[in-house]
């Protein structure tokens, strides 16, 4: 990777608006939703985190049907034997649902 470009990472979340999570009978919505975010790691190592705490959470998701703190990327930039730069990204699943 050369220098000067900062790396981002983008998570595309596809589902049902759940703004209620269910109608007057109960149903879930058919109002589909499509939410693009984009996470710019500062450091060799960040952890983000998604869910309903705006409080605790990088990105905060309203619904019903999320945990406080639902997910986390966890993030790491590594170097190879040649100096090379990547990323290696995780998903631990902090979800009580």
């Amino acid at each position: 990777m050369s220098s000067g470009v900062q790396p981002c990472f983008q998570l595309l979340r596809i589902g049902l608006s759940d703004t209620n999570n269910s109608n007057t009978h109960g149903n879930e919505s058919s109002d589909s939703v499509r939410d693009l975010y984009t996470f710019r790691p500062a450091l060799a190592q960040c952890v983000f985190r998604l869910g309903r705490a705006t409080e605790l959470c990088d990105v905060t998701l309203e619904s019903m049907i999320v945990s406080r703190i639902h997910a986390e990327l966890h993030v790491e930039r590594e170097t190879d034997a040649s100096g090379e730069e990547s990323w290696k990204v995780q998903v631990k699943d902090r979800s009580s649902y």
